[in-house]
């Protein structure tokens, strides 16, 4: 009795396996499709984390790291419409100046060394030719650029220069 109710165990627990791996095997199809699914959407989607790419907006100034690309792609623009977006770009950068105090105080003091070599000649007591040419020198030789017909105003003691006048002759320029 004993023996023959392990026996019906058994066979109840093979009967049970074998339906067991039955209905494993019935629904391979499925769990198969559904492990391509998973395996697909891993290939898809990337494995790193991405750049924050997204924060950029046009106009904006980046300020990090230097930015590549990091393929390289064509852009299919003749030359001359590449060369007028490059223009174009660059007009839209607002330039950047950065105050040195040293060529600041270096210009001062051309600015007054050449006022007074100025100075010096206007004392002089040579011929006004002469004074002239030195002047003309002297303006070589700081870069500046004046009319001769205007060179003799130079040459007076005083100068007065009224605002409205200086005025009308930037703006005719």
């Amino acid at each position: 009795m004993i023996k023959s109710s392990l026996k019906k165990i058994r066979q109840l627990g093979q009967e049970q396996l074998t339906l067991h791996a039955r209905g494993f095997w019935r629904y391979s199809p499925q769990m198969l499709m559904g492990f391509v699914i998973i395996a697909i959407t891993f290939l898809i989607f990337p494995r790193e984390p991405s750049f924050e790419f997204a924060n950029l907006r046009e106009g904006d100034v980046y300020m990090g790291k230097e930015i590549i690309a990091p393929f390289t792609f064509f852009i299919n623009k003749s030359p001359e419409e590449y060369e007028r977006d490059k223009k174009l770009a660059a007009e839209k950068v607002p330039p950047v100046f950065v105050r040195v105090d040293s060529i600041e105080a270096n210009e001062i003091q051309k600015f007054n060394q050449f006022f007074a070599e100025l100075e010096i000649i206007r004392k002089t007591s040579e011929p006004d030719t002469i004074r002239i040419k030195k002047l003309q020198e002297l303006l070589n030789n700081y870069f500046i650029i004046i009319e001769k017909e205007n060179l003799p105003l130079l040459l007076k003691s005083q100068i007065s220069v009224s605002k409205k006048i200086s005025y009308s002759v930037f703006k005719q320029n």
